[in-house]
């Protein structure tokens, strides 16, 4: 495998193993019931673009790499993975503008997630797909994760990362949805989809597990019935094999699921030890599964929420947002001649985001960002560039523009590139923190 040297010997022989997407669960029913074993990496190969990974090539797993991004919050450096939300829910360079009609009652709204349009299990008039995550005792503060595992581990066990897959010290978490559902790649035709990086959590409490016992969600339900487990329940599902399904506690996670086998890279760091790179790509991400296949997913933490209209006589709720600003005037590179400059653009190291979430104060942290640019007079090197809000709201408070909406094309005009009002800006670890 061309990028096995990015990532630990052993997640790359479970990516080995891939067998066909378990997109849409056609596996159920195939494995035993009495013995869940691991199934290998889920298949990547119709996950949208976005989450496999730049360079990444479609027939081979494991072969593009996520690469954290800088930024700044009030002067101090901050990083975070940068993922876009769905054409099909907000306006995307070479896509046709986004269609009401697949939205309840027309009302456009990708920062929804409880309400019309967002039961997960349906395609048809469900434009924001919100699925569930099954999240083994998290700790109920900011952190999704509990200072350790409660699962119990075989005796005088030490895992071995080079040897063993799945470390059996510790319980993973169980997801129900991946991003290659409701997903098209249709022939001469760029690929579309409704995934967002946004889960509902459904907290398990663990009371007599095995570690790595639990491998799906069919085997969460039925330990849970056995008191191995502690689960709230919901709704029963149409489908009798599962019973009545964990019911979500109203908190949302941004946990991007992506290739399990691709390398993920800090802010300043290369992947590939074996062509001069520093680190192995497997530091940052954390591992799931799904339906007895293993799942890797960035992880952005909780979603602050605040409520939305009433749409077609039903509440809903929206994601909150932070601001991050980047400037659109032109801007060259430190110690490089000023007519080098070229307008400036988000992503490329300078941003300026309002929450820090591993700051002193993470209040105003969300993994969703709005997209706002500024302008300065002349041309700036990018280490003049403001560092803080405060600053870009005194040198150029009237030049503030949200993501603008391009003239139509005509014979006249030529159509201006997109800039999306929203992407999702996760935050997984301090900027401090270097990945092993």
């Amino acid at each position: 495998m061309k990028r096995a040297s990015t990532t630990f010997a052993s997640v790359a022989s479970l990516v080995g193993v891939v067998a066909l997407s378990p997109a849409c669960d056609q596996f159920e029913g195939r494995f035993s019931d009495e013995n869940e074993f691991s199934a290998g990496g889920a298949d990547p190969y119709s996950f949208p673009p976005a989450y496999r990974g730049t360079g990444h090539v479609r027939q081979t797993a494991a072969s593009g790499t996520f690469t954290e991004v800088g930024g700044f919050v009030d002067g101090e450096p901050i990083g975070y993975f940068q993922f876009p939300f769905s054409p099909s829910q907000i306006l995307t360079q070479n896509y046709p503008n986004v269609s009401a009609n697949a939205w309840p009652e027309g009302v456009i709204d990708p920062l929804r997630v409880s309400g019309p349009g967002t039961d997960f299990r349906q395609s048809l008039n469900n434009p924001v797909p919100v699925p569930s995550v099954y999240n083994f005792d998290p700790p109920g503060n900011d952190d999704p994760f509990p200072p350790g595992h409660r699962c119990k581990a075989p005796p005088n066990y030490v895992h071995n990362r080079f040897l063993e897959g799945v470390p059996l010290d510790e319980q993973w978490n169980v997801f129900t949805f991946l991003p290659d559902r409701f997903t098209s790649w249709p022939i001469g035709s760029l690929p579309t989809w409704s995934y967002r990086p946004v889960v509902a959590e459904v907290p398990v409490a663990t009371q007599n597990l095995d570690c790595q016992q639990v491998k799906s969600e069919r085997r969460l339900l039925q330990f849970a019935d056995e008191g191995k487990l502690g689960v709230a329940r919901g709704e029963p599902e149409k489908d009798k094999r599962f019973g009545v399904l964990g019911k979500p506690n109203g908190r949302y996670l941004a946990w991007a699921l992506i290739d399990p086998g691709a390398a993920v890279a800090r802010v300043g760091t290369r992947v590939d030890v074996l062509q001069g790179g520093s680190i192995t790509g497997s530091g940052i991400q954390k591992y799931g599964w799904y339906g007895q296949f293993i799942v890797a997913y960035i992880d952005g933490g909780y979603i602050p929420t605040e409520p939305g209209p009433n749409v077609a006589g039903a509440p809903t709720e929206r994601m909150r947002v932070q601001k991050l600003y980047y400037p659109r005037s032109p801007v060259y590179r430190d110690g490089a001649a000023p007519a080098s400059a070229a307008p400036g653009n988000f992503g490329q190291g300078y941003d300026v985001l309002q929450g820090n979430r591993f700051g002193d104060d993470s209040s105003a942290y969300s993994p969703v960002c709005e997209l706002w640019s500024y302008t300065l007079p002349g041309s700036t090197a990018i280490g003049d560039l403001p560092k803080d809000e405060a600053t870009i709201l005194a040198l150029a408070n009237s030049t503030l523009e949200p993501a603008r909406v391009p003239v139509p094309a005509t014979a006249f005009n030529t159509p201006a590139t997109i800039v999306p009002r929203y992407i999702f800006c996760l935050q997984a670890a301090p900027r401090a923190e270097e990945a092993p």
